[in-house]
């Protein structure tokens, strides 16, 4: 990347200048952070995709603006090839992930350690204390969040429920009330989202 660009680098190009420039990580743990950031997405994603599909399956009317927007954006043909300029137009299917994730997070909840005696939100915490973050009942208000692997996760999401909204209305067999966030090490439900599927007529 020429110095002085103003396009954000991307984690690979992090991860070299760290091993081959800074040499503050060596090969195999170049190696390890690659692992982690893909691997560590599929549940996730998984997770994301499922709450998705639930929720779009539970409103008639946010499921047909999305129809609206793959068939304008991508035409009638389900089996077509998705671009990166396709799925950059599909605003309105960005907004529903979102939403989903602000409701039903991957992570329920998350944990870090103090490594030093420190004062958070008025407390102090001693040195090695363990705080967990409810992200369940944190995410119902609006503000900006981050993660590193939140770009990479977000379009990975957007392709999967592209792909199955384009061939298949969903209807929901329970209601929100019924299938109920658990907090597991992903955010889990009660019992399991039932999902009706049936081919699209276009």
């Amino acid at each position: 990347m020429r110095e002085g660009s103003r396009r954000p680098k991307c984690l690979l190009d992090v991860l070299l200048k760290l091993h081959i420039e800074d040499q503050v990580l060596d090969e195999e743990e170049v190696r390890q952070e690659v692992d982690t950031f893909i691997a560590a997405g599929h549940v996730s994603i998984a997770v994301t995709v499922k709450w998705a599909l639930f929720l779009v399956g539970l409103y008639p009317e946010v499921q047909e603006k999305i129809h609206q927007e793959l068939d304008s954006v991508l035409g009638a043909d389900s089996k077509g090839p998705l671009s990166v300029a396709d799925l950059n137009e599909l605003k309105y299917l960005e907004c529903v992930l979102k939403e989903s994730n602000r409701l039903y997070p991957p992570a329920g909840a998350v944990a870090r350690k103090f490594l030093k005696t420190s004062a958070f939100v008025a407390t102090k915490y001693p040195r090695e204390h363990t705080l967990l973050w409810h992200l369940l009942g944190a995410q119902r208000r609006r503000r900006p969040r981050d993660c590193i692997g939140r770009v990479f996760a977000e379009m990975e999401a957007k392709i999967l429920v592209c792909h199955i909204l384009r061939s298949f209305s969903l209807h929901s067999l329970d209601s929100r009330d019924q299938v109920l966030p658990i907090i597991k090490l992903s955010l889990q439900s009660s019992q399991p989202a039932r999902i009706k599927f049936r081919h699209r007529q276009q």
